[in-house]
């Protein structure tokens, strides 16, 4: 298996990176496609995980205020999980956030994922909300830069 973790470039791509988003996080719930498109996009930085050409994993960051950021929408194909997929999309995206010198890094995390965040450095913070009457986030968040005193 030889994943690599890129941002998606063509429109192609982009149109495969929605689907996957939406199949994975959307389509479950019965939620019509569009719903998987965010309020940020526009500003966000997408990466998505190929093994060969198929696309297996998405993800994306933002700027939500000064130097904290924000991961959104991440998510994995569940034949891929458990193969540091995520562990990949994470650090990639962690990076990114990192060269436009983000010292925090918050997210929403869906219950079945905190232990994954967790072992990556995350730590709940809160409990967030409930989406689609039955999925309960926590909001998590994770140090890049310790300020000095």
């Amino acid at each position: 298996m030889n994943i690599n973790i890129l941002q998606p470039k063509t429109s192609a791509d982009l149109n495969k990176y929605w689907y996957l988003r939406w199949q994975l996080l959307r389509k479950p719930w019965h939620q019509p496609q569009g719903t998987e498109i965010g309020k940020f996009e526009n500003n966000a930085i997408k990466v998505m995980a190929k093994d060969k050409e198929r696309i297996i994993g998405v993800g994306r960051i933002h700027k939500k205020e000064n130097n904290i950021w924000q991961i959104r929408y991440m998510a994995v194909l569940p034949e891929y999980q458990g193969k540091q997929v995520g562990r990949k999309i994470l650090f990639k995206l962690e990076d990114l956030a990192q060269k436009h010198n983000a010292k925090e890094i918050l997210l929403e995390s869906r219950e079945t994922a905190v232990g994954f965040y967790k072992k990556n450095g995350y730590e709940i913070e809160s409990e967030g909300k409930i989406l689609f009457g039955s999925i309960k986030h926590f909001i998590m968040k994770k140090i890049l830069v310790k300020e000095r005193i």
